[in-house]
């Protein structure tokens, strides 16, 4: 479906788009036939559009569909938000834009992944005023924006300008001469995109929401942010444990989420089997020095062997623990609930909110009610990072509850900041002084 549905409406939501990201550097005023874009401390210096241009474009856009936001398609043609993954390959690779154009003539199909169409743009810039997301980058935006209105571009050159100063956007066209279907589209996307990091090892995402994108991207900086500056950082009093910092290394210094789940994870797996054997230990010590045990009577050793295979299950010769159990006794252990709570209620995105009344859809995950009493908290957590865990470690088809790269990753990155949290509070709360 297409939201535009009068030319009007796309003129004033472009207009919006123009005022929202660039109030401070121009004045943007409608003249009868095009609207004007004046630098503000270089008045002499100006660029437009034309009002024939826009209403070209927006009949253009008219005539095609929109899925998840970011897509653009009709029946012959599709269009999709890409970015970068710098993970594969080296950081600052050079990207030649014609080496990724490439045509199919036995399935009469044409690629082209590189710098988004006018069209496209377009659409991009208005899609970002409903999410209310400022897209235009901020880092030496003046000095972009001056050097683009002091070129007196106009129409369709003024917005491939403006695109340019977008971060990492690039999109994937794909041309049809036969008529396809969206699903069509989306599979051969795929496969094209899997080709380039199977061939080249370099990774390109497609990105399906605005929104979640922006989301995403401020969880990002939450992660990321320094707590204190470099010259605020006092010299070591504790020693932790060395095993626990490898693994928050780890996952400070990779950009895949599954993986930095995973590596936090590792943090609270790493006390499962001596918290659990701490635990049964001691509800068998309870058992047997209670002044109604007796090992000469046949019940009660049967209730203790019970209690011990309850807890304890053998394997290929090997015995295997409660798992989620354990978590939960970690957590008991280690975690100050209230303080988790002021950490997660101190950040600039509702995360209490968000855990309180989202499962993890892709895991099944529970939800956390931190306004419960404690018991039912942990459990809560317990089974939130379990099952998420779980998801992203067993992959088998037949499996429901399972993670898919990149389709869930927009989810997963709202739990890395749970997560987070906590393994930072099992690091503390297990070193010691000097």
């Amino acid at each position: 479906m297409n939201p535009f549905e009068n030319y009007l409406e796309f003129e004033t939501q472009f207009i919006e788009f123009l005022k929202t990201n660039l109030k401070r550097y121009l004045t943007i005023k409608k003249q009868k036939t095009k609207i004007v874009l004046k630098l503000i401390n270089k008045k002499s210096r100006s660029s437009y559009l034309t009002i024939k241009f826009l209403e070209d474009v927006f009949t253009q856009i008219k005539t095609k569909q929109i899925a998840d936001e970011t897509i653009l398609y009709d029946k012959n043609n599709y269009e999709i938000l890409v970015q970068r993954n710098v993970v594969m390959g080296p950081m600052f690779m050079s990207f030649d834009e014609k080496q990724f154009e490439k045509e199919d003539k036995i399935n009469n199909l044409s690629y082209d992944l590189s710098k988004p169409s006018i069209e496209y743009l377009l659409f991009l810039f208005i899609n970002s005023v409903e999410s209310k997301e400022i897209i235009l980058r901020r880092f030496r935006l003046e000095e972009d924006i001056e050097n683009i209105i002091s070129k007196n571009k106009k129409d369709g050159e003024l917005i491939t300008e403006l695109g340019l100063i977008i971060p990492r956007t690039m999109t994937l066209r794909i041309s049809s001469k036969e008529e396809r279907t969206l699903s069509f589209f989306e599979d051969i996307s795929d496969s094209f995109l899997f080709s380039i990091a199977y061939n080249s090892k370099r990774s390109f995402l497609k990105v399906k929401n605005i929104m979640n994108d922006s989301e995403n991207r401020e969880l990002r900086r939450m992660q990321m942010r320094r707590r204190r500056t470099i010259d605020e950082i006092e010299a070591p009093k504790r020693t932790y444990i060395r095993d626990l910092l490898s693994h928050y290394q780890m996952a400070i210094a990779v950009r895949i989420p599954c993986q930095q789940y995973l590596s936090f994870f590792h943090i609270l797996e790493h006390f499962f089997e001596e918290i659990y054997n701490d635990e049964l230990i001691s509800e068998v010590k309870k058992t047997i020095t209670m002044p109604d045990f007796s090992y000469k009577n046949k019940k009660e050793i049967e209730k203790l062997i019970k209690l011990i295979t309850k807890k304890v299950k053998i394997k290929y010769d090997n015995y295997e623990i409660n798992e989620i159990e354990a978590l939960n006794l970690v957590l008991i252990k280690h975690i100050n609930l209230n303080k988790l709570k002021n950490s997660l209620d101190k950040e600039r995105v509702s995360l209490l909110d968000h855990y309180k009344t989202n499962k993890v859809s892709f895991s099944d995950g529970k939800c956390i009610d931190f306004s419960m009493n404690q018991e039912t908290v942990f459990k809560q957590i317990a089974d939130r990072l379990y099952k998420t865990r779980n998801s992203i470690v067993h992959s088998k088809s037949g499996n429901k509850n399972r993670f898919r790269p990149f389709k869930h990753d927009s989810i997963l990155i709202r739990e890395l900041p749970l997560i987070q949290h906590i393994s930072e509070q099992i690091i503390l709360a297990t070193s010691e002084e000097f």
